[in-house]
């Protein structure tokens, strides 16, 4: 009898991780995928019908997943921030060429931080060389492998498709809205300082808004420090206006929460909240992003109607919500590039590969 492979998916706990999650409970043989989650807290009472579902939120337990990378026939690193896991795969680099890193923002970009320890500039040494062995990369973004090869030196395999079911688009998703003149702005899609929330709120608060309120999802990401001080200038500048959404919701409960804004503002330089933003599109949301960065040329390149952050730097500025035909061109390009029968098909593949 043909031995079913083993897929194992390795990633922090959180809403894009859940939804991929359910994404191959949904279409694939489960009993084919081992998930580890990192740092999961279950305030909610989470439950997963795969018995193999492993949650780590202690050091010792990271001992228990050993078994699973090595005899998994393909491992997939949901954005690779995991500290023992490069000190693993740098003791046995024979395992990275099953491995591949899908890449999210945040892993991209750490080799800008400053490494002030040597800690921390050993654990730095040690994840350059790990993905720079890296079997594959993951993403739609033709910029972020470029850069993960001049910065990392890869030579992994590239293939380039929308991995996360969060930006998967369905017609259930859509809803526009007429203009009421009240505005529900969300402002980025997790507390990582990246997302510039002190000057978004500055940029905000001298516009002088009327009729608005301003949500923050700030349940993924962040050091507590950062979190408080923007909480603080946040709830000053605005009191009652502004929300912080601190706690981590179920998709279909955050899909909510966009489907009743109207703008989306992501004033970040590097490639990050592409999820958020398909999903913003596609329900005929308006999205402000920064000029200069590798969100605005991939959506733009792609076709879709987006706003500079600049705009709101502007002293006459006012916001207004998108035209029907503006908001239903977006939608269509959304079907298009982002259905969830295209990203089936892509993962097929992957997994045949």
């Amino acid at each position: 009898m043909k031995r079913e492979k083993k897929y194992v998916h390795i990633g922090v706990y959180s809403v894009y991780t859940r939804s991929f999650y359910d994404f191959i409970e949904k279409y694939f043989n489960l009993d084919e995928h081992e998930f580890i989650f990192y740092n999961f807290e279950n305030p909610h009472k989470v439950t997963f019908k795969n018995t193999k579902v492993i949650t780590i939120s202690k050091n010792y337990q990271f001992f228990k997943i050993i078994p699973l990378i090595f005899s998994a026939d393909k491992i997939y690193f949901q954005g690779f921030f995991i500290g023992r896991l490069i000190i693993l795969f740098y003791l046995f680099p024979k395992l990275l060429k099953k491995a591949s890193w899908i890449i999210w923002g945040g892993g991209l970009t750490a080799y800008k931080r400053p490494q002030l320890t040597l800690k921390s500039k050993l654990y730095e040494a040690m994840r350059r060389k790990v993905l720079k062995n890296m079997g594959g990369i993951i993403t739609n973004v033709p910029s972020d492998y470029n850069k993960a090869k001049k910065w990392y030196e890869t030579t992994a395999r590239y293939t380039n498709f929308c991995s996360y079911p969060l930006m998967a688009v369905d017609k259930e998703n859509i809803s526009t809205k007429l203009d009421s003149g009240t505005f529900n702005i969300i402002v980025g899609n997790s507390a990582e300082p990246k997302h510039n929330h002190i000057k978004v709120l500055s940029d905000l608060n001298n516009l002088e808004l009327k009729n608005f309120n301003i949500i923050c999802p700030f349940s993924y990401a962040g050091d507590k420090k950062y979190i408080k001080e923007v909480v603080q200038y946040g709830e000053k500048l605005f009191d009652e206006n502004i929300e912080f959404l601190k706690n981590f919701m179920e998709l279909s409960e955050y899909k909510r929460v966009i489907r009743n804004s109207d703008i989306g503002i992501f004033c970040i330089s590097d490639q990050g909240a592409v999820g958020n933003i398909i999903l913003m599109l596609n329900m005929g949301k308006k999205v402000y992003l920064l000029k200069n960065s590798p969100n605005w040329d991939l959506l733009t390149n792609q076709g879709f109607k987006i706003f500079p952050y600049s705009d709101l730097e502007k002293k006459d500025f006012k916001f207004t919500i998108l035209s029907e035909e503006e908001a239903m061109h977006n939608i269509n390009l959304c079907r298009k590039l982002y259905s969830i029968e295209s990203m089936i098909k892509n993962w097929e593949a992957e997994f045949l590969a």
